[in-house]
């Protein structure tokens, strides 16, 4: 019963993390073996793995919430890091590494024109078509300044030109790697974000751009790549499972110990029309600006400590004064830990 269970388990993880394992065997070298490797990661699922599927759920159901919790917390890896390895992957083509266009960076468009650079921008809307997790992807050069953004209209909304304060740039420069950044709201309608920005790297740049870069690397960083991460639909498809009863809920903490979403805490939003969204995303006050009921610290919680310490167990703690069993585990969302939370309260 035990290797039959770990079987189904094994088989539904494979199913999940099918499309992050294809994205790494091969990185494309031009647009059109890009949009064949982004057309692979969202594979439909055969009967069979519909069948396989649907009994490792029974199985989970009224089954032991540690593996509950060590499941989720792999299906959220999954999710995240396919994401930012498809940045990453995109971001090493020369359509992207070129930026050829700074000279044009106004405040009038926020960045640069619309009808520039459309070779990156067409790369922009492949990942946004294929990768529904991704609100919105934007460009940046070197110093903070929006160089491009697609979807446009989310270009030309911005309310400001640089983003150097933003927890994600000061983080992707200061370790010239893939950073995740923690959670922020979004001002306008009040969903939490989180951007990856990804560095990007070329061999040199012509002076009458205007970019400084180190001279002394070789290559340089001509920008940085950066994707806006809805995670309102990560959430949604979690729900989806049907793991779990009325007295259980699920919690996503960052490396702050904020939260990042509450299983069933939100009406379903429409993530689908990124023109509404994405633009505000961008431009969401982090938790250290505008703390509401939706960006709420769990920081206080052994459970959450625990968690980002990479340990995983179970516990009982009270939250808003109600005693609640707390079962843990770590998600390794690159470079951080965060935290999986999975809560049991009393009838």
């Amino acid at each position: 019963m035990i290797r039959s269970f770990l079987l189904s388990i094994s088989i539904l993880m494979l199913i999940l993390s099918s499309t992050f394992v294809l994205c790494l065997k091969s990185p494309p070298k031009t647009i059109a073996q890009t949009e064949t490797a982004i057309a692979t990661k969202q594979p439909q699922l055969s009967s069979d793995q519909n069948h396989t599927l649907t009994r490792t759920t029974k199985i989970i159901e009224g089954g032991n919430m540690s593996i509950i919790s060590k499941l989720l917390s792999k299906v959220i890896e999954t999710r995240i890091n396919k994401s930012s390895s498809l940045l990453e992957l995109t971001s090493k083509l020369p359509e992207v590494t070129n930026v050829s266009y700074a000279n044009m960076i106004t405040q009038k468009f926020m960045g640069i024109p619309q009808g520039l650079d459309l070779q990156k921008r067409d790369i922009a809307r492949n990942i946004l078509e294929k990768d529904e997790d991704i609100a919105s992807i934007f460009f940046l050069i070197p110093k903070g300044d929006t160089y491009m953004g697609e979807p446009y209209p989310d270009q030309q909304q911005l309310p400001r030109l640089n983003y150097a304060d933003r927890d994600w740039y000061k983080g992707v420069t200061r370790t010239n790697d893939t950073y995740t950044s923690t959670v922020f709201l979004s001002a306008a309608i009040h969903v939490p974000a989180i951007a990856i920005a990804v560095p990007v790297y070329g061999n040199s740049i012509e002076s009458n751009v205007g970019i400084k870069v180190n001279q002394t690397s070789s290559p340089s960083i001509v920008g940085y790549w950066v994707g806006i991460i809805n995670p309102v639909r990560i959430n949604e498809d979690l729900s989806g499972f049907n793991l779990l009863n009325s007295n259980n809920k699920v919690l996503l903490i960052d490396h702050n110990g904020t939260r990042v979403f509450e299983s069933l805490a939100w009406p379903k939003i429409n993530v689908t029309s990124s023109s509404s969204s994405s633009s505000s995303l961008f431009n969401g006050q982090n938790q250290n600006q505008n703390q509401n009921q939706s960006l709420k610290s769990f920081s206080y919680l052994r459970s959450v400590q625990n968690a980002l310490e990479g340990q995983s167990g179970s516990t009982v703690e009270l939250i808003d004064g109600v005693k609640t069993t707390i079962y843990y585990y770590p998600v390794q969302i690159y470079p951080h830990t965060w935290a999986l939370l999975l809560l049991q309260t009393s009838k």
